[in-house]
């Protein structure tokens, strides 16, 4: 598991660790420290986006817009799984989707496009 590099300080780093990675896909550990918001869970969906760069380089990016965003069920915990995916990059923009799962249960999902530098 990598450490997620971010400029993010407690307690609005919410992205924490890469659990598992293929080609275009990542998970990331994603926690709280108090029951989060869906504000809260959209932003760690933004920062688990750096599991796809470089761990040693600092990108600076923001959350352009986020789109079909659904919440599926109560937020209760404060540790999540956010399965995320690069679906087109294009130029210095590039859209994912995410999921957010407590355990097995997926509890949210949406599209999210990303500017860097």
């Amino acid at each position: 598991m990598a450490d997620i590099n971010l400029p993010h300080k407690y307690p609005l780093k919410f992205a924490k660790k890469v659990l598992k990675s293929t080609a275009t896909t990542r998970d990331v550990l994603c926690s709280f420290e108090l029951v989060p918001t869906i504000s809260m869970l959209l932003e760690a969906a933004a920062q688990s986006t750096v599991a796809f760069c470089d761990n040693s380089e600092q990108i600076q990016g923001m959350l352009i817009s986020a789109e079909h965003i659904e919440l599926l069920g109560d937020i209760s915990n404060t540790i999540y799984r956010c399965k995320i995916e690069i679906l087109s990059p294009i130029d210095n923009y590039t859209k994912y989707s995410f999921e957010m799962f407590d355990g097995t249960t997926k509890m949210c999902f949406g599209k999210l496009l990303i500017g860097s530098n």
